[in-house]
């Protein structure tokens, strides 16, 4: 969490009281503080989140024997994905919530010309979100 400098202390005792391990601390400016504190749901449960960014330069998707004209290029995109995991402390069941193309870009996965005639390209799959279920069986 980001934090004014002055309430840095509060913080830090408010969450020592409620179970909370210490990870680091990082000024960000002299009156920003980023606090980082991993803290417990209760006794029977986990909280785990998770985000990606990736990033693809533009590149050559297919090259044309005929002419340079005809080549075809997929252009540069990031792609950021996320979700949240709420679980049980020893892996029995989770529930996942999820988040693909959060910027819903779209972006071009294949492109050909083809025969000087026309272009043909297939793109990503737009902004999706969804839910995941799961449990372990035995032990």
């Amino acid at each position: 969490m980001i934090v004014p400098k002055e309430f840095v202390g509060t913080i830090m005792e408010l969450a020592q009281e409620r179970r909370g391990e210490y990870d680091h601390m990082e000024y960000l400016s002299p009156e920003r503080v980023h606090l980082t504190y991993e803290m417990p749901l209760g006794e029977h449960y986990k909280a785990l989140v998770n985000g990606q960014a990736a990033y693809t330069g533009r590149n050559l998707a297919t090259q044309s024997i005929t002419s340079p004209a005809e080549n075809t290029y997929l252009n540069a995109r990031t792609l950021v994905n996320a979700s949240l995991t709420l679980a049980e402390v020893h892996d029995k069941y989770y529930v996942r919530f999820v988040g693909r193309n959060l910027t819903d870009k779209r972006y071009l996965t294949a492109a050909q010309v083809v025969g000087g005639l026309w272009a043909d390209g297939q793109y990503g799959a737009p902004r999706y979100f969804g839910a995941e279920f799961g449990f372990k069986f035995g032990n």
